[in-house]
């Protein structure tokens, strides 16, 4: 992989038979890769929002440890039978990274900002292995495009245009890869999980622009992917792309090149294709979930009580169907004044009453991790 991702010469293209980018007939197939962590409650409703917006095939690695409650298998079931859903243990990786995104497991432990390129975390080392897995399957009959969002990710096709026509046109405008924008979710004034509705009808209110992408990249035209740029995989080489400004990692230049192909990577204007990032939910679920450490054992903060969630935003309501959500659809034109005003007495409230800091504070007495019941994590 990295000869391919230093020379920025795709494996895909030089062995495989692949269908050409200009044919505005061919099919495009689009596949996403997720991991997962006890958030089963979650999924079977993410996993119907991307099958209506056209996604052929969906990937899950369950992080979730044998025992604890939240795996995706039991609420995706009728998904997998039908084969639209595919689930695997990602458990194995446990503790472990991958040496060059190989099969050569090694102890995930602190390394050097130089060192650390060349180790992969298990959520990337499944990614790579899906690339991989694709790549064999490249065919003159159809594009396979494969994207990395996580469960609390949904993309937003606007504008009345499919998912599908917004990557077909990229393609035809030379395009090998698409970046979108994640918008940020907030609390949207629930201190506690809501007992009613889903996720994208009870949280509105985001930040206004974009700070991070993710995307979706032709599998054959994919060079590698960078250790530490999760979910992004890239279609150049890693030495032209440092040298340009690193478009191909987590970073998102839509405000500066929003509509155009830069590099080979189409930037999606936020009024096109946007990715909703409900990363907080209810204020009680994002401290408890800041305490959890990431695939890569960090732990980072997610602005649970940040006053940027100020702008409504209820695009995404068009994809519920009518048994999912018989509400008002342009509730943001209705309601934002009031939605706003109760978002922010909730938010001024918990800060007066310091429930962030008691929960750092108590997160602090359990040594550095509280689990989702709000109890200590017990180490191994």
């Amino acid at each position: 992989m990295y000869l391919s991702y230093i020379t920025g010469i795709a494996p895909g293209e030089l062995f495989h038979n692949y269908a050409d980018y200009s044919d505005p007939n061919t099919e495009d197939y689009v596949v996403i890769v997720s991991i997962m962590k006890g958030e089963g409650r979650y999924v079977d409703e993410w996993v119907r929002h991307h099958q209506s917006i056209g996604v052929d095939k969906i990937i899950i690695y369950d992080d979730t440890p044998k025992g604890e409650p939240g795996a995706a298998l039991p609420v995706v079931q009728p998904y997998v039978d039908q084969g639209f859903v595919e689930i695997h243990d990602a458990t194995r990786w446990d503790g472990k990274e991958a040496f060059l995104g190989s099969n050569i497991k090694v102890k995930a432990v602190a390394r050097g900002d130089v060192m650390t390129q060349f180790f992969f975390d298990k959520q990337q080392k499944m990614q790579i292995d899906e690339w991989h897995r694709f790549k064999a399957e490249l065919n003159s009959n159809r594009h396979i495009w494969i994207g990395n969002v996580d469960i609390d990710e949904f993309y937003n096709p606007k504008q009345n245009k499919t998912l599908k026509q917004i990557l077909k046109q990229a393609r035809l405008n030379h395009a090998r890869s698409v970046k979108v924008g994640k918008l940020e979710f907030g609390p949207n004034g629930h201190e506690m999980e809501p007992k009613q509705g889903q996720v994208r009808t009870n949280y509105l209110l985001r930040e206004h622009t974009a700070d991070k992408a993710t995307g979706f990249a032709l599998v054959s035209a994919i060079t590698g992917m960078g250790s530490r740029c999760v979910h992004v995989y890239v279609t150049n080489s890693i030495i032209l792309d440092a040298i340009r400004g690193s478009h191909e990692c987590n970073n998102w230049y839509g405000e500066e090149f929003g509509g155009q192909v830069k590099y080979g990577v189409y930037y999606s204007p936020a009024d096109e294709l946007g990715l909703n990032h409900y990363q907080t939910k209810s204020v009680d679920e994002c401290l408890k979930r800041e305490a959890r450490p990431k695939p890569d054992g960090h732990v980072v903060s997610r602005h649970c009580l940040d006053p940027k969630y100020n702008l409504c935003d209820d695009t995404i309501l068009k994809y519920l169907s009518k048994e999912e959500y018989d509400g008002d659809r342009d509730v943001c034109t209705t309601s934002q004044g009031q939605i706003l005003e109760a978002s922010e007495s909730v938010r001024k409230r918990l800060i007066e009453e310091g429930r962030e800091h008691k929960y750092r504070t108590d997160l602090n007495l359990c040594g550095g991790s509280i689990n989702t019941k709000g109890s200590c994590f017990v180490a191994e």
